[in-house]
């Protein structure tokens, strides 16, 4: 008798991915997001990013500026293939956001600038009717 396995990819607004290669800034960002009722996984590695993107656990893509160059245009590229209709925050220091960037926050705005964006993307606290 054979099984079927099927894997259903859900996509939840609500869902953040947090990408540094900084574990000190995930644990911080993770903290202050999942205290205003996100959930949030955070991962250092490209590689754990890219399993959370291809497995469809996508609503918000949480990228810090400390990732590198091609670490931020194949993890955003493939978020956008796999990910269409989710959205993209940097955490920025000093340099320029990518073109692509849908909201920017700079690393010392704090955790409530982050949690209002983030609440801003996922739709939470945003009534597009009104906007």
């Amino acid at each position: 008798m054979r099984h079927l396995n099927i894997v259903m990819l859900v996509r939840n607004a609500n869902k953040i991915l947090s990408f540094s290669p900084d574990t000190a800034a995930l644990q911080s960002r993770e903290s202050a997001l999942r205290n205003s009722g996100f959930e949030v996984t955070s991962v250092w590695s490209e590689s754990q990013a890219q399993f959370e993107i291809e497995m469809g656990r996508c609503g918000v893509l949480l990228m810090c500026f400390r990732a590198s160059e091609p670490q931020i245009k194949d993890l955003t590229t493939l978020f956008r293939k796999n990910c269409p209709d989710g959205h993209i925050i940097f955490v920025m220091k000093d340099k320029e956001p990518p073109v692509f960037a849908e909201a920017v926050v700079a690393e010392n705005e704090g955790p409530q600038t982050l949690i209002s964006v983030a609440s801003q993307m996922a739709g939470k606290g945003l009534d597009r009717r009104s906007a």
